[in-house]
């Protein structure tokens, strides 16, 4: 866990798990050659409306800041900070679990350079 500056209210985590998490699910497809990883409309939804939830427990989304977007004009006002600390891990590893449903795996397009 790393402290920032103007953040030290926030608790930012090492993202090597998350990295650790996609590796394994990708190891398999590189030899396949997966292309891309896309997140499905209901996927994103889903997880919008648990970030929603959890930032409504705060006064963040009632706040003018960056953190929801007041700092540029015009700008759709939305809070997109996962606050579930740690439990943002849990939530990789069951995704992971479930066989990564909501997301759309892509193979790579045939190379031209061959």
């Amino acid at each position: 866990m790393i402290p920032l500056g103007e953040l030290r209210h926030a608790v930012f985590f090492d993202d090597s798990d998350v990295a650790k998490q996609l590796n394994r699910a990708l190891a398999a497809d590189v030899e396949d050659a997966l292309g891309r990883v896309l997140a499905r409309g209901e996927a994103e939804l889903s997880w919008d409306l648990e970030l929603t939830a959890l930032a409504d427990k705060t006064l963040f989304p009632k706040t003018d800041s960056w953190y929801t977007g007041a700092n540029i004009a015009g700008k759709f006002r939305h809070f997109a900070v996962y606050l579930g600390g740690p439990a943002y891990f849990h939530r990789i590893a069951e995704i992971a679990e479930d066989g990564y449903e909501g997301f759309v795996f892509e193979a790579r397009p045939p190379s031209t350079s061959e």
